[in-house]
């Protein structure tokens, strides 16, 4: 997060890993705010404004012509093989490990911990990048 001239604390570009896939966005495209609002809200746990920053985004996509069905697959793909990474990343790019007295303490019926999302088919390995979708 920054500029390019002046990269904040949190460059993600500087911290990614060799092989790990971006998406970046730029102020220039209109929908970058909306989704960055998304980000934030739901990082924070503010589901209300998460909603309401994603009917924001809905709106405003509106308005605009259809994007190229090119640039669109890219962002697919991409999508997949962000989740495809992060299932199954190498063991020395994990860079911390849960404790096991941690895992079984979320176990207990007191304390589930965080609700666990579905599996999902995008962990298998998307096609490479060059093919068509």
């Amino acid at each position: 997060m920054g500029t390019k001239q002046n990269p904040g604390a949190y460059d993600c570009h500087a911290k990614a890993q060799p092989d790990e896939p971006m998406f970046t966005l730029l102020a220039r495209d209109p929908l970058a705010p909306h989704l960055v609002d998304i980000w934030a809200a739901a990082m924070a746990h503010d589901w209300r404004t998460a909603i309401e920053c994603l009917w924001r985004l809905i709106r405003e996509a509106h308005k605009k012509p259809r994007g190229k069905p090119e640039k669109i697959a890219e962002a697919y793909r991409c999508a997949a093989d962000m989740a495809a990474w992060r299932c199954s990343p190498p063991p020395s790019l994990l860079p911390w490990r849960p404790r096991p007295w941690r895992r079984r303490f979320h176990r207990t019926s007191q304390h589930p911990g965080p609700p666990q999302p579905p599996p999902r088919a995008e962990c298998q390995r998307s096609p490479p990048r060059g093919d068509a979708v």
